[in-house]
């Protein structure tokens, strides 16, 4: 992008300026566990709702335009009966906070559920990035009935 601007008759300069590059389709889901290794102390953890995380490494947080202030835990993989699965959330993808807690680890998605349950709510509310979008998600937690 260049631009020129006239500050006076006589001055007139030329000025490039590069802003960003925008992805090809910004929308598309980046999978932060492509290029990245996890560490020793970094595998993946079973969680609730059949799905296993793992804390979010500087690449993935990179990939996915996240500061390093902000929580969250990447998807390492989602079982076919999950809740998750039947909302389109699949690996790659980062669970940001739970019911408006950050998600600093498995435990306070556990906690989230428990508190939910002793409320007698079905549901939690989930922050998912995906790519450079970040949507909110209700999730059932309670079990499927079967007759």
């Amino acid at each position: 992008l260049s631009r020129s601007w006239k500050w006076k008759s006589t001055c007139r300069t030329n000025v490039s300026v590069t802003v960003g590059e925008r992805p090809e389709n910004p929308f598309e889901a980046i999978d932060p566990t492509k290029n990245s290794t996890p560490k020793e102390d970094e595998a993946a953890e079973d969680a609730p709702l059949g799905v296993s995380l793992r804390p979010l490494d500087e690449e993935a947080r990179t990939a996915l335009g996240l500061d390093d202030s902000e929580a969250g835990m990447i998807i390492q993989s989602v079982d076919r009966d999950s809740p998750l699965k039947e909302l389109g959330i699949t690996p790659g993808m980062v669970i940001l906070d739970v019911n408006g807690k950050p998600l600093k680890s498995v435990k306070v998605l556990e906690d989230a559920i428990a508190k939910a349950n002793s409320q007698n709510r079905d549901k939690i509310l989930i922050a998912i990035r995906s790519g450079q979008q970040t949507r909110f998600v209700p999730v059932e937690i309670t079990a499927k009935k079967t007759d």
